[in-house]
């Protein structure tokens, strides 16, 4: 009996049986029974993202970390991330069972797998894109809101997180799903930011929390340089739209703002570690044999701050993403939001609300860090799959 468990143990351990595979890798070694949990759980260790790229140095472009009981192998650098997510046999969802209630047990274009999920995400892929005006709509609409009470606490020190961005983006949300808006104090829409919060916060997809309020409340670091981002950002709003409301369709007419909203979202990197996938039937990856089953994740992190493709990736520069004639340029390594066959449906919504909101804000408004409070740091901040800032406040004038 024991020889048979132990057998069985070390086939889970090194894969299916193949002469050529290596053992599968090792990883850093992690805490009995929690393994690596607590580096991302609520306030995240600082750094614990640099952590992760700098393991790939010792550990290699493929090692595991442990999650509990469930171990998950972490992939680093485009090349390879790229090799196993859009491999066929590399589709599956994992889920954490709070994850799994909200999104329908499996049953959603989110969390479903094999042909159930290629047909959802067929038709999810299919509406975005034909109702482009809806969802401009939606997000004008929800903008114009968040301008309108900015104008009513103009002077004031507000948490802009807590109090504007979040509602808005879940709202903009209902408004897509249910086809109306809730009102803020609802007791309604509480519960749906109670029960987003969860969600997405701690289990799921990115939130653009980070990248909205970057350009705002600046890590101290960059915080000398943010202001003349944000006058050429507005200089060249006022020179191409005056007060005219902004659309998406005018994001090519304003490169320097598109380019630092993308440079924004890189240096925050909202989804460091992506969203979990499962391999469906046994694969091969740079020599070593992953059985059926076998969860991998993206490093996204080490494609942000690879300075093979973005030198001195650790400044803000938004220089990066314009070429020699000054239009927005987006590499194909740039992949804050993830990739491969399952990267995220919703990212046509996620570019529009985060340009069209920075735009319009910055249009009508100067934020900046009020006096006595600190900015927040990229490094730390509330972690699950998504990252967002700690707790802090903005004061807004009207320009």
């Amino acid at each position: 009996m024991m020889g048979v468990i132990t057998s069985r143990r070390r086939k889970r351990l090194t894969g299916p049986e193949d002469e050529n595979a290596k053992p599968l890798p090792e990883g850093p070694p992690g805490y009995p029974l929690l393994g690596h949990l607590h580096l991302f759980r609520g306030r995240a260790v600082p750094n614990v993202f640099q952590m992760i790229n700098d393991w790939a140095k010792d550990y290699g472009k493929i090692y595991p970390l442990k999650f509990g009981p469930k171990t998950m192998y972490i992939l680093n650098g485009y090349d390879c991330i790229d090799e196993v997510f859009n491999h066929p046999d590399v589709d599956g969802r994992s889920q954490s069972h709070t994850f799994a209630a909200a999104l329908g047990e499996g049953k959603g274009p989110a969390s479903a797998s094999g042909k159930s999920w290629s047909c959802q995400r067929h038709y999810a892929i299919g509406f975005f894109k034909k109702a482009s005006e809806y969802l401009d709509q939606a997000v004008a609409d929800e903008t114009k809101i968040i301008v309108q009470k900015l104008t009513d606490q103009s002077q004031d020190s507000i948490d802009i997180q807590r109090d504007l961005y979040r509602p808005a983006l879940y709202n903009i949300l209902t408004k897509i799903t249910f086809g109306k808006r809730l009102d803020y104090s609802s007791e309604d829409f509480k519960v749906l930011v109670e029960a987003m919060d969860t969600v997405f916060t701690q289990h799921g997809p990115a939130t653009l929390y980070y990248s909205l309020n970057l350009p705002f409340g600046s890590p101290a670091e960059i915080k000398r340089k943010l202001s003349g981002f944000k006058v050429k950002c507005q200089t060249e709003i006022d020179n191409v739209l005056g007060k005219s409301s902004p659309t998406y369709e005018d994001r090519n007419r304003l490169p320097y703002l598109q380019a630092t909203v993308a440079e924004c979202a890189r240096l925050a990197n909202v989804t460091p570690l992506g969203v979990p996938r499962v391999a469906t039937k046994d694969v091969s990856f740079q020599g070593y044999r992953f059985p059926t089953g076998t969860t991998f994740m993206s490093n996204l992190h080490s494609i942000m701050m690879d300075p093979e493709i973005f030198p001195e990736p650790e400044k803000l520069k938004p220089e990066r993403f314009l070429d020699a004639e000054g239009n927005y340029h987006r590499p194909k390594e740039y992949t804050p939001l993830g990739m491969g066959m399952r990267s995220c449906i919703g990212e046509q919504l996620a570019w529009r609300e985060l340009f069209v909101i920075t735009c319009s804000v910055l249009q009508k408004f100067t934020l900046k860090t009020p006096d006595g409070h600190e900015t927040p740091s990229v490094t730390t901040g509330t972690t699950g799959v998504a990252r967002s800032p700690l707790p802090f406040r903005v004061r807004v004038t009207e320009r």
